[in-house]
């Protein structure tokens, strides 16, 4: 873990109970004299160095040595508006597109998009939380929701489609905000929407799960 959050980070001396302690202490194994590195959720750009002074079976004492400010951002934004799949799914690479540096997904209700599905983006965020934790990065991916395509081309008319095309993707400078459909892809009246859009394809022959295909974007574009 690169560092950990914690409510109190920024205090002289700091208490771990409860889940911090168990997460802290007994699942990362950190002792007395050991450094901890804390960020607070209301300042994710500073960083805390604490040394844990005492331990016992319940809680732990930590005492602050320094602090100093350290943002860990991508270099460059991209915004994914990606047409609602199985949740699970999402959940399985959230913590990839985190480490990529997307900066925001906005979760679209396609035409093909299964009604059934409903995005919990309280749980979403927590498993963001973890993998900053993990990557060390300190600005917080957005989340948001729209009820269509054709919403989100008003909001973000510049925004580009991965679909089905003979254009590939060659240069990616220019791209911030990219358009990703569910299984099944896009309605034909959805395409048609599309005229004044940039869109292009993958190079690869192979069917790519809306998952892999939003990976694979991110990875071109930011990595």
């Amino acid at each position: 873990m690169r560092f950990f959050f914690n409510e109190s980070a920024g205090c002289k001396t700091l208490i771990l109970k409860g889940e911090s302690f168990k997460h802290i202490i007994r699942a990362c194994r950190h002792r007395v004299s050991d450094s901890v590195y804390l960020r607070s959720l209301a300042d994710t750009t500073s960083l805390f160095t604490y040394v844990v002074t005492h331990v016992d079976g319940r809680k732990a004492t930590l005492s602050l040595q320094n602090s100093q400010k350290l943002k860990i951002e991508p270099k460059r934004s991209l915004h994914i508006g990606w047409a609602i799949v199985d949740p699970k799914s999402i959940e399985k690479v959230l913590g990839s597109l985190c480490e990529f540096g997307v900066s925001k997904i906005t979760f679209i209700k396609s035409d093909r998009s299964q009604n059934s599905f409903k995005i919990d983006l309280k749980r979403l965020e927590r498993i963001v939380l973890n993998s900053m934790q993990q990557c060390g990065r300190t600005d917080m991916m957005i989340f948001e929701e729209t009820g269509s395509i054709d919403q989100f081309l008003q909001q973000y008319p510049n925004s580009a489609v991965l679909d089905l095309s003979s254009t590939t993707l060659e240069d990616t400078s220019a791209i911030e905000v990219v358009i990703v459909g569910c299984e099944g892809g896009f309605s034909e009246r959805e395409r048609e929407l599309f005229l004044e859009q940039k869109v292009f394809s993958f190079s690869t022959k192979m069917i790519l799960r809306a998952e892999s295909a939003v990976l694979a974007i991110s990875s071109k574009i930011l990595i």
